[in-house]
Parts: structure tokens; sequence; C-alpha cells
């Protein structure tokens, strides 16, 4: 009767065997770990990708909805009474002018302002120069 060493192949026991096995493992492992970076760098681009397609479908959708927005007799009825000065019928117009008044003393103040700069710029710059002398 055979015993249990008799039935084992010594092929598979060798050294030679054992290192070539762990020399197979040791280059697939590295080939792993050399492309890691690389799959990484192409995760990220598609994650960038993605977030680039979403932003264009959002925008896509806005300007859909602007166009439906362009169709309806809502903006026409705007854009007539902006553009081409239309009213509806019975609808009373209201205009309110400025005066004269409010726009020459904002003129003033505008020039108080501006004349207040320029003199305080003036006394600064005679100022310098008495201090030197």
């Amino acid at each position: 009767m055979p015993t249990n060493t008799q039935n084992k192949n010594p092929l598979f026991y060798s050294p030679i065997v054992t290192i070539l096995a762990i020399g197979v493992l040791g280059f697939i492992f590295y080939g792993i770990i050399k492309d890691r970076p690389k799959t990484i760098d192409v995760k990220n681009q598609i994650s960038n990708i993605k977030s680039e397609i979403d932003k264009f479908e959002s925008q896509s959708n806005q300007t859909s909805q602007l166009l439906d927005y362009f169709k309806t007799q809502d903006y026409l009825e705007k854009e007539a009474r902006i553009k081409l000065n239309l009213k509806k019928v019975g609808e009373e117009v209201v205009l309110i002018q400025k005066t004269e008044q409010n726009e020459e003393s904002n003129t003033e103040e505008q020039v108080k302002k501006d004349s207040g700069f320029f003199k305080k710029a003036g006394e600064w710059i005679v100022n310098l120069f008495k201090r030197e002398l």
C-alpha cells in the first residue's frame, strides 16, 4: 500500500516552482500597483466630466424653460408694451416726468462732493509745503 508521500508530486513542492510562483505573483501585484495612479486619475476625470454633463443639462433645462416663456402670450404682451408702446383696450397709461429741480439739486450735490475732494487735496498739498519750509 502506498503512503501519502508517494502520492504527492515532488515537482509542486520543489523550491524552484515556489520561487517562480512568488515571482509571478510579484509581477502581477507590481502591474496592479503601477497602474493604480492612472486608474485614480481616470476615475477623477470621469467624475469631472459627469459634473460638467450635469451642469450643461441644467443650463439646457433653463434655456428650454426660457424659450417656453418667450412663446407665451404674457411675454408677447409685455414686450409689446415696452418696445412698441402699445396698451390693452380700456387700459390707461400714466407718465411720470422728472422735474428740473430734482436734477439741479442732484448736480449741485455732485459738484459739492467733487469740489470738497479737490479742496481738501489742495489744502493738503499747501500744508505739506508749509511744513517743509
